[in-house]
C-alpha cells in the first residue's frame, strides 16, 4: 500500500532525498540541482551565470555585496575601479589594474609586492606604501600626503603630483615622459630622481642622498628645474640645465627679495 507521498519524500523525518535532479522553472528562469552542482539562469550547468559546485567553488556573473569580503588567496583581474572611501587597500603581494583605477581616501598599502596600474593611482587623504615597485604606464600618481617606496622604485610615464605631502624613496623615482610636481618636499635618501620633463616644487625642497652637484641624482632630459626665490632674502641658485656625456652645464640664478634679477653665463663641468 502506498503512502500517497511523492517519490523521495520521507514523512517520518520530513526530508526530501534520493532525486537525480531537482528543477524549478524552465528556460533561462530555472533553478536546478543535479550531480554537477547547484545553478540557475541556464539549463546547462557550465553556461549558468550563477553556479556552485560540490567542491565549494562559487561562480557569479555579477554581485552586489554590502558586508565584508574575506579571502586568503587568489587574484582580482579585469577592467574596473577599486575604491575605498574610509578604509585601506592592503595586499601582501601585487595589486594590478590593467585598464582601471586604484583610488583610496586613506592608505594604499602593499607590504611585499608591487603596484602596477595602466591608468591612475589616486590617494585623496592618505599615503601610498610599497616595499617594492610602484608603476603606472600611461596614467598619473596623485596623492595628498606621503608616498613611500622603502626598497623599490617609482616609475611613471606621465605626472606625479603631491598637493600637500612628500615623495619619499630609498631608491629611484623615475618619470619617463611626465613631470614630478610637489608643493612640499621631494626626497630620495639613497637613490636618484629622473624626469624627461619638469621637476617642480612650489614651497618645498628636493633632497638626495648622493652628490647633487655631480649631476647624477636629479636629471631632466628635455625639461628644466623651477624654483622660487625666498621673499625678503637675497638667494642665489645654481641650476643644472642639462647633462651630456661626461659633462654637465649650470647657470647661476640671482634673486633679490624673492625676485629673479638675472643669471650668469653657462658654466661647463666634468662629471
Amino acid at each position: 500500500m502506498g503512502t500517497g507521498l511523492p517519490l523521495g519524500v520521507q514523512n517520518q523525518t520530513n526530508q526530501i532525498g534520493q532525486f537525480k535532479q531537482l528543477i524549478i522553472g524552465a528556460g533561462s528562469n530555472v533553478f536546478k540541482a543535479n550531480t554537477s552542482g547547484i545553478f540557475c539562469g541556464q539549463t546547462n550547468y557550465s553556461a549558468a551565470p550563477l553556479r556552485w559546485d560540490y567542491s565549494g567553488n562559487f561562480y557569479a556573473s555579477s554581485a552586489i555585496i554590502s558586508g565584508n569580503i574575506t579571502a586568503t588567496g587568489g587574484s582580482i583581474t579585469g577592467s574596473f575601479d577599486i575604491t575605498t572611501t574610509g578604509g585601506q587597500i592592503k595586499a601582501y603581494n601585487d595589486i594590478t589594474s590593467t585598464h582601471g583605477k586604484v583610488k583610496a581616501y586613506n592608505d594604499f598599502y602593499s607590504s611585499n609586492g608591487g603596484v602596477d596600474v595602466l591608468n591612475d593611482i589616486n590617494s585623496r587623504n592618505g599615503s601610498i606604501h610599497a616595499q617594492n615597485d610602484i608603476y603606472t604606464d600611461h596614467g598619473v600618481g596623485r596623492f595628498a600626503n606621503g608616498l613611500t617606496v622603502p626598497n623599490g622604485s617609482l616609475t611613471v610615464k606621465n605626472d606625479i603630483t603631491s598637493s600637500n605631502g612628500t615623495i619619499n624613496a630609498y631608491n629611484d623615482i623615475t618619470s619617463t615622459h611626465g613631470g614630478i610636481a610637489c608643493l612640499n618636499d621631494i626626497y630620495s635618501s639613497n637613490g636618484t630622481i629622473h624626469a624627461a620633463y619638469d621637476i617642480f616644487t612650489d614651497g618645498g625642497s628636493m633632497r638626495c642622498g648622493y652628490n647633487f652637484t655631480a649631476g647624477y641624482n636629479i636629471s631632466s632630459t628635455n625639461g628644466y628645474f623651477k624654483c622660487h626665490g625666498r621673499n625678503g632674502n637675497t638667494t642665489n641658485y645654481t641650476v643644472v640645465t642639462w647633462i651630456s656625456g661626461s659633462k654637465f652645464y649650470t647657470h647661476d640664478m640671482y634673486f633679490q627679495g624673492g625676485i629673479f634679477v638675472g643669471d650668469s653665463s653657462q658654466s661647463t663641468h666634468n662629471i
